[in-house]
């Protein structure tokens, strides 16, 4: 199914035909005119809604003034961490002197409520600094572990378990930009309440955390390297970032260190405007010194992060690694089409890495991103465990 669908976006022309020629060259072309032939309808009611000026009508709706530099935007989501729907109101000119700032709210029934902060200085600036703070109350989040513990990738379905928890955590940044490369120093404080969830399964003896209030302030380093141009559509450059933080609490007993690193390369093919994507992603957690890194500190692969398709807050342990593939091409002027493959592990120690215990997933999906940085992705993905259909719509920040 892959192939014939990179295959298909390969062969579609860019433009409309040229004039009839000999008798021959029609019937040569006739393959990829029919290849063209399931996106007629969604052509035709493009440049509908291009002629009358639709969605210029409907960007405007989501604007407070004329310069478009504040507004709100539906904040929705049907993945991993954030399922849910709110509101996202932005600015992104405070003081009239570029500043940018976001606030957001997202609730799913009476179980899940979520809330964010951010405000920051102008992006163009050599040096900038910035605040964020993220509020999450979740009555039944997953966590899947059986006795052991045993976490991550050998996990099944079966062994969802449920906890409460409520979470505040705060990041202070100050960094400054060095051509493509964006240096930084971050503080970070986190108060998080755990315990047992609605289904009232608790994660087995082993895991560090639970049950209990802990409250944890620490700080880092960040590295961003951005070498793409642009900011609506990436079809050339690489981006990496990079990151250490060490964080423990007033206990004596729970603390931890992260390393975290995540690289992205767009590679631009023979096709105008197609682009293959390709990231890697790796993250890892170690106890600080003779104390015992949390458990709701442990990097999560999910919808969410990194494995589309896959159920939410599917695997979480101490360390996680990913890898992606995903092919896009352009259908109108801030859309996007693609397929992507994900693949990734969870795991507690290195001595369980292997290709073999990769969970892996693919699928077709659509993105928008408008110059105001406005952000809509829907697609389904496909795994061993199911497959789910997933919409997001918020803010690049």
């Amino acid at each position: 199914m892959l192939r014939l669908f990179l295959a298909s976006a390969l062969l579609l022309p860019e433009c409309a035909a040229a004039a009839p020629g000999p008798s021959a060259e029609r019937i040569l072309a006739l393959p990829g005119r029919l290849l063209e032939l399931p996106w007629w309808p969604i052509s035709r009611a493009l440049d509908f809604a291009q002629s009358h000026a639709l969605f210029e009508r409907l960007e405007d709706l989501f604007y407070f003034n004329e310069g478009r530099t504040a507004g709100w935007f539906p904040n929705m989501s049907s993945t991993g961490s954030g399922e849910g729907a709110g509101i996202l109101v932005f600015h992104d000119d405070l003081f009239g002197k570029g500043h940018q700032g976001d606030a957001a709210f997202t609730m799913s029934g009476a179980k899940q409520v979520f809330a964010s902060l951010r405000l920051a200085g102008p992006s163009g600036a050599q040096r900038r600094t910035g605040v964020a703070v993220d509020y999450a109350r979740d009555d039944d989040a997953e966590f899947y572990a059986r006795a052991g513990p045993r976490l991550g990738w050998d996990t099944g379905l079966s062994d969802r378990r449920s906890h409460a928890a409520t979470r505040l955590r705060a990041r202070l940044w100050r960094e400054r930009r060095l051509g493509s490369l964006r240096a930084g120093l971050f503080g970070a404080a986190d108060s998080v309440a755990t315990g047992a969830g609605v289904a009232g399964l608790e994660p087995p003896p082993g895991v560090m955390g639970f049950s209990r209030r802990l409250e944890l302030g620490g700080g880092g380093l960040r590295l961003d390297w951005d070498a793409v141009p642009g900011k609506e559509r990436a079809v050339r450059g690489t981006r990496l970032a990079a990151e250490f933080e060490a964080q423990a609490a007033g206990d004596g007993e729970h603390g931890y260190a992260r390393h975290f690193v995540d690289g992205r390369v767009f590679v631009p093919l023979p096709a105008p405007r197609r682009v293959l994507t390709l990231r890697g992603y790796w993250e890892r957690l170690h106890g600080l010194g003779s104390r015992r890194a949390p458990f709701f500190a442990y990097p999560v692969l999910d919808s969410d992060n990194r494995l589309r398709g896959f159920s939410r807050l599917r695997f979480r342990a101490p360390g996680a690694a990913a890898l992606s593939a995903e092919y896009r091409y352009p259908v109108w002027i801030h859309w996007d089409a693609f397929y992507f493959i994900d693949a990734g592990q969870s795991y507690a120690s290195e001595s369980e890495l292997r290709l073999t215990r990769w969970s892996a997933g693919h699928g077709p999906g659509l993105r928008f991103l408008s110059e105001e940085q406005l952000l809509l992705t829907a697609h389904v993905g496909f795994n061993a465990e199911g497959s789910r259909f997933e919409l997001a719509m918020g803010k690049v920040f």
